[in-house]
């Protein structure tokens, strides 16, 4: 089975050209005289290509092995694979965990983006593993944002060190995408609440991995309003703290069960039951009945990383794929040499480009939303805003393209689980499912972001697109590709136009809501890659020629190939809304 290798060049041209990492760290945060400052080029390269040996010897041989053996409750505690919880605490004590965390809690205060390139190879290598550091730093990032000072002296330090993790507890059995319906309890009692209730597909809900996990929980009070205006966000400790930090008695928390799943074995989702005794005890995050607001800092910054899953994936299964396709000998050579295994694997490799670019853009603005001006930091919220929906739903909606694309390329044998291939494709089944489905997602970039401003922040977006277009034509490598990108912009603004009209006649668009999201997504990928081709070949020592070209290639293709599909979802926009 092919080891993962972590594609460092273009890993680093998507932080340096679309996620524009020299303007994020040469902001005062990263270049003044706080301990927050000095991050260099040569420092982003030494942690990337420790990333990269970090995953590709400890976590991506484990991969194969989780998958095999999952994990399983022994005395009421989840086991892990073998080899996770020594992978994890050589995790942890690497310092990976710390990475974008502030300092004040013990963290290194790097910029998301440079968190989300280290995360990118773990979920390459090891999706399952993944999914654990990834619940932590969305679950530190909430708590920092809504715990008091009293709760983030005591968590944080010690979840940004990797000894304690996260969890996010939303869902009930009732209660899936509609979390209105959610009927966990939490009574008030003194300076705490007592948590009773069930959560069900809670995953890393519980583990041998850490001593104590942190599970932010949604839940009601006696006299909260119906729907989701009644929610409430708490945390609750596997096991409670004493005074001085240690930890004391367990929680009233047990795992009732671990679920058998299509993938993601070795990633354990729990069913996990709330005052089974007295109540567990939470404390309050945020205000009473305000819950759901909070918890969408934790998920958008899933929403993201699960975009990210996408692309670890993708990339792992195109590594797969081209190996073996030039291994795998029929007709008297390799079936790489013949056109359509090529075009399988081109498809491949410029997805992944392309959702590379995506994605590092959107955390980059992550970055960009914390900059000491104000209007900057509004300009990158409004834009971060409009891409998330994209980001989790046309990546993680490419990843089942890829990894199946990976199990043709194999033939037969990739439908045997001998060769992995496999592993992937039931892994990337969950991504546009869970953290909103893929629909959710398209009927919040259609409803709370085009038709909520007029599509003006949209517009704005066309409007770069069209300058770059410009710089575009004048290099003759590209002239055929801005052609092309011309063309789908302009079948972009007239989807969206005929969408408002829509609208404004209170015709029902939801139907296409999918296929306008994707329409749009698909146009930015090809813009991305025009950008990256374009920087590539104004620097042509800093790339060299075997990579400008490959990057060329990657666009052109891509122009050829996936672009081409926005007139089939324009021809149903347009037949379902005229």
């Amino acid at each position: 089975m092919t080891m993962y290798t972590a594609p460092l060049q273009d890993m680093e041209l998507s932080l340096n050209e679309i996620a524009e990492l020299g303007k994020i760290t040469r902001s005062s945060r990263y270049s003044g005289d706080s301990q927050d400052s000095e991050v260099s080029q040569d420092i982003v390269s030494a942690i990337l290509k420790a990333a990269a040996n970090f995953t590709q010897d400890v976590l991506s041989p484990l991969n194969r092995m989780g998958d095999q053996q999952g994990v399983h409750i022994n005395n009421g505690t989840v086991v892990t694979a073998q080899g996770f919880s020594e992978a994890y605490h050589q995790y942890s004590q690497q310092g990976w965990p710390s990475l974008p965390a502030p300092s004040r809690y013990d963290g290194q205060a790097l910029p998301n983006v440079i968190n989300a390139a280290v995360m990118e190879m773990v979920m390459g290598a090891n999706l399952a593993f993944s999914l654990c550091p990834m619940l932590t730093q969305g679950a530190i990032k909430t708590i920092e944002a809504y715990g008091s000072d009293n709760i983030k002296s005591t968590f944080l330090h010690r979840m940004t060190s990797g000894e304690w993790t996260g969890a996010m507890d939303l869902t009930e059995p009732q209660a899936g995408s509609d979390l209105s319906s959610v009927t966990t309890q939490a009574i008030p009692e003194g300076s705490h609440y007592r948590i009773s209730g069930q959560k069900i597909f809670i995953s890393w809900g519980d583990h041998d991995m850490a001593e104590n996990i942190i599970h932010l929980v949604l839940a009601r009070l006696p006299d909260s309003p119906i729907g989701v205006k009644g929610l409430t966000l708490f945390l609750v400790p596997k096991f409670l703290i004493t005074p001085d930090g240690s930890l004391g008695e367990k929680n009233d928390i047990s795992t009732v069960s671990v679920e058998e799943k299509l993938g993601l074995h070795a990633s354990p989702t729990c069913v996990l039951s709330y005052g089974d005794q007295d109540g567990a005890v939470g404390y309050l995050l945020g205000e009473e009945n305000k819950g759901l607001a909070c918890m969408f800092t934790m998920m958008n910054h899933a929403r993201i990383n699960v975009g990210m899953q996408g692309l670890g994936l993708a990339e792992r299964a195109y590594q797969q794929g081209l190996a073996y396709s030039t291994e795998r000998t029929q007709g008297g050579t390799v079936i790489h040499h013949y056109p359509d295994v090529q075009r399988m694997v081109m498809l491949m490799r410029s997805g992944c480009s392309a959702m590379r670019a995506l994605i590092y853009l959107a955390v980059g603005l992550t970055d960009h939303c914390e900059s000491e001006d104000p209007t900057s930091a509004r300009r990158a919220d409004r834009r971060l805003q409009l891409l998330t929906p994209l980001v989790k739903s046309w990546c993680t909606d490419l990843t089942q393209e890829i990894t199946s694309l990976n199990i043709q390329i194999h033939g037969g044998m990739g439908f045997i689980e001998e060769t992995g291939a496999a592993q992937f494709y039931r892994d990337a089944r969950v991504l546009p499912i869970y953290e909103g489905t893929n629909a959710i997602q398209a009927n919040d970039f259609i409803g709370r972001k085009i038709l909520a401003d007029d599509a003006a922040e949209l517009t704005r977006l066309f409007s770069e697109i069209a300058t770059d277009l410009h710089q575009f034509r004048r290099l003759p490598a590209l002239s055929i590709e801005a052609q092309q990108l011309s063309e789908a912009l302009g079948i972009a603004k007239e989807c969206t136009s005929i969408l408002l009209k829509a609208h404004s006649n209170d015709k029902d668009w939801r139907s296409i809501a999918c296929y306008f999201l994707d329409l749009h997504a698909y146009c930015i990928g090809a813009w991305l890659l025009c950008k990256k081709t374009m920087a590539c070949a104004n620097q042509p020592t800093s790339y060299g020629a075997e990579f400008i070209e490959e990057q060329h290639e990657n666009s052109r293709f891509y122009c050829n190939h996936y672009l081409p599909r926005i007139y089939a979802l324009s021809a149903s926009i347009q037949s379902i809304l005229n």
